[in-house]
């Protein structure tokens, strides 16, 4: 801007020529009015600064903000200034930038992840993350139950707690199980082209049932037993003197222990086909059953041993109240046979006397009973026919109280096999005197 801009001095006076008042007014006023037309007003400008205008005609005021010293282009230190949006900017030097409201464009979360950089401000801000937890670094994480999907490559050396079942794959069938408990039947189970079954062998003092050993290189049978001569053995290598030895459970089987030779007078007695006979008191071949006093109008003699032939019951001074015959019945397991006999007996009184009767319902063991008659003899019953259970029956009797003989004799055919026989008396009568007893064979 250049003074003529102020002041146009065209019409002031020549150099030493004489100016009147008037006309030196006019010029100062010229003066004046050139210089307020250029600057602007100060009313309402106060802190403001003055500038030439855009056209370089005048100066103008320009607003200005903020405190302090005037800002010059050139490394210019600026207090809290406001920047509004610069164009561009080199923040290299800058610090103190507040990241929560100074940076535009931050993701949710990532303000507050770089303010206070946590393992949870992380995961809060990432959107496609995986688990959750502690931020992972590579060496020497700790993993809470992590899945490793399928890594390239894995060293678990110092691993622990991998599932057998699940953990391990390419695992034959059944060898899961046996890891998790390792028996000899999940071996059997998991293990394919085995031979033979049960426990697991080791090589010493094993216990084997049965074994087939083939053709072994080598074997010392000191300790060994039952090896059959016709299996290349030489028999029992050692026995007790006198003892039997038994041939083996089939026909080409061990042959079992050796018995021993008993004691005097035992005979041996078959255990069946199951079982080694053993050694047992010999036996005179006769069971006696306990003696019983006759009394009320029947006494049994019951649980007669199964397979008895022949039945010997003597009787001591039988008696009893009535005239009624005494009988012998035979009965089976479903009770007292009544009927079917065959026989009779016959009495011989002293001087050649005789009475006889017929009986059905038993054996009748007189020919003609008196209340004041008393007995005395033996009664024989003998199997005749095991088929038919056909029993015959003989008996020797005498009185004691007068000179009389009875003798007698019978048959009968049972349902089934005996097991039992009695006294009876019939008609209301009862035994009152008298014993009886049994042997049976």
């Amino acid at each position: 801007m250049a003074i003529s801009d102020w002041y146009d001095h065209t019409t002031y006076p020549a150099t030493s020529s004489t100016l009147s008042s008037s006309a030196a007014r006019s010029e100062f006023d010229a003066i004046q009015d050139g210089i307020s037309a250029k600057l602007p007003d100060l009313a309402g400008n106060g802190g403001e600064i003055v500038a030439v205008n855009a056209g370089a005609t005048a100066l103008e005021s320009v607003a200005t903000t903020g405190t302090g010293s005037v800002v010059r282009g050139t490394s210019p230190t600026l207090t809290t200034p406001i920047l509004g949006t610069p164009t561009s900017g080199t923040l290299t030097n800058c610090t103190g930038l507040p990241i929560s409201t100074g940076v535009s464009g931050l993701g949710a979360g990532v303000a507050t992840l770089l303010a206070t950089p946590s393992s949870a401000n992380l995961a809060a801000t990432i959107t496609d993350e995986t688990g959750s937890g502690a931020l992972v670094f590579a060496t020497s994480p700790a993993l809470t139950t992590p899945n490793l999907g399928t890594p390239s490559a894995a060293t678990l050396t110092n691993a622990t707690g991998l599932p057998i079942s699940s953990g391990v794959s390419g695992l034959g069938t059944g060898v899961a199980t046996f890891l998790a408990t390792p028996s000899s039947a999940n071996l059997a189970a998991a293990v394919t082209g085995e031979t033979g079954t049960g426990a697991l062998v080791f090589a010493d003092s094993p216990a084997l049932t049965t074994p087939n050993l083939g053709t072994p290189s080598a074997a010392v049978l000191t300790n060994a037993t039952g090896l059959l001569v016709a299996g290349g053995g030489t028999g029992i290598a050692t026995t007790t003197a006198y003892s039997p030895v038994f041939t083996g459970t089939t026909a080409t089987g061990t042959w079992q222990a050796t018995l021993g030779p008993g004691t005097s007078g035992q005979v041996l007695t078959s255990a069946g086909a199951g079982a080694v006979p053993t050694w047992a008191s010999a036996s005179s071949g006769i069971t006696a059953a306990a003696r019983q006093s006759l009394s009320g109008a029947s006494t049994t003699f019951s649980s007669i041993p199964a397979g008895t032939k022949r039945i010997t019951s003597p009787i001591i001074g039988m008696s009893t109240n009535g005239t009624d015959v005494p009988l012998v019945q035979l009965g089976t397991s479903s009770g007292l046979t009544t009927s079917g006999y065959l026989g009779g007996a016959s009495n011989v009184v002293g001087g050649g006397t005789s009475q006889a009767l017929n009986q059905t319902a038993g054996f009748g063991l007189s020919g003609t009973h008196a209340a004041a008659a008393v007995m005395h003899g033996t009664i024989t019953l003998v199997l005749e026919n095991s088929a038919t259970n056909t029993w015959a029956c003989s008996f020797s009797l005498s009185r004691s109280d007068t000179a009389t003989t009875i003798q007698g004799g019978g048959s009968v055919s049972l349902a089934a096999e005996l097991d039992r026989f009695a006294f009876v008396v019939g008609g209301g009568n009862n035994f009152d005197a008298g014993t009886a007893s049994a042997l049976y064979e």
